[in-house]
């Protein structure tokens, strides 16, 4: 299957994506290593990479020049502004994805949370949880298997009328919560 339902090196090959975070000036969650690990995986399944720390590249004059979309945002205080909104949505609805990894859903923004389906409302101090992934069909999550990790457990608050599906859950104890997301735009 290759990252993320892109496909392997060989077979649609030559996607072009965007990954988005803040490298040095990030309140949380600086990019700078995980970018370097992002487009390792990416680029070794051929595929390039672009990395920028602008949100402005969230308008769709630039967005459209992708394929993916990779947010790694720590952009807790900030509003998403019409353009940028605007912009991700056509480009969802024009047949771009998007991936929103741990601090990428960081934003003040409800039209944000909404068009990825799901705000971030806390998480515990890091430790050992489990990843159930509940989907081994779909192309996100095909070749993984369940799995424990050390991170933070975040927790979300999910829209009642935003449909998502759910390919993985997080249990710390007896609670379970949706993890992994994938929702149709357009």
């Amino acid at each position: 299957m290759g990252i993320f339902g892109l496909g392997k090196k060989g077979k649609s090959s030559g996607k072009k994506v965007l990954m988005t975070g803040k490298m040095e000036n990030s309140k949380f969650h600086p990019f700078d290593k995980v970018s370097k690990i992002l487009t390792d995986i990416v680029e070794e399944s051929g595929h390039s990479v672009k990395i920028s720390e602008n949100l402005d590249d969230y308008r769709y004059y630039s967005l459209s020049a992708y394929d993916l979309l990779i947010s790694y945002t720590d952009e807790w205080e900030t509003e998403f502004n019409e353009a940028w909104i605007d912009g991700l949505k056509r480009f969802v609805e024009n047949g771009g994805g998007i991936i929103v990894i741990h601090s990428g859903i960081g934003s003040k923004s409800d039209a944000y949370h909404r068009l990825i389906g799901a705000k971030f409302t806390e998480h515990p101090p890091r430790q050992n949880y489990s990843v159930k992934i509940m989907s081994i069909t779909h192309p996100v999550t095909a070749e993984i298997a369940s799995f424990t990790v050390n991170d933070e457990f975040y927790k979300f608050e999910f829209f009642d009328d935003v449909k998502v599906e759910v390919l993985a859950y997080s249990i710390l104890g007896e609670v379970s919560q949706p993890s992994v997301w994938v929702r149709d735009v357009g």
